[in-house]
């Protein structure tokens, strides 16, 4: 069995804020270059062409070899997603000796784009402009309609 030496999530990957360069008015879904996911490209580590707000906004990008040998830690996550990423993070603070597996780019699937959540509420309209538009009780039955009684 080989073993190969492994990046280490808090030395070798370093905590950058975004740059926000790209991010607000420049990047739009409505931007036909941002409108659709293209797989193809999932691989493609640049960022001139974010995919989407996410990458917009990144630093720099860390790119490491695939896994193409035994590796042996305490913990894998397996998908670099927020929720995968969050937690080796979380793991790798805790001390404890954590290997995150990602396909692609991280964040680069559901995560930066509809995963498909399903949560209560409007956010189209706040509360008073909802009760400044339609009567007390259209609008209580659109907020009960949109709260978590409508995913039950």
């Amino acid at each position: 069995m080989k073993i190969i030496s492994k990046p280490q999530l808090l030395k070798d990957v370093e905590y950058k804020p975004s740059q926000s360069l790209q991010v607000g008015k420049e990047w739009s879904w409505l931007n036909p270059k941002h409108a659709k996911f293209d797989s193809t490209t999932v691989n493609d580590t640049s960022v001139d062409n974010p995919a989407n707000y996410y990458e917009s906004s990144l630093s720099n990008w860390h790119t490491f070899d695939s896994l193409n040998a035994d590796i042996e830690c305490d913990v894998v996550v397996i998908g670099g997603g927020l929720l995968g990423s969050s937690t080796a993070l979380h793991l790798a603070e805790q001390g404890v000796d954590t290997v995150l597996l990602e396909r692609n780019r991280i964040g680069s699937a559901a995560s930066g784009r509809n995963g498909g959540q399903l949560t209560p509420g409007l956010a189209r309209w706040e509360a008073q402009e909802m009760a400044d538009r339609l009567s007390y009780e259209d609008a209580k039955k659109l907020w009960h309609f949109t709260s978590t009684e409508a995913m039950q």
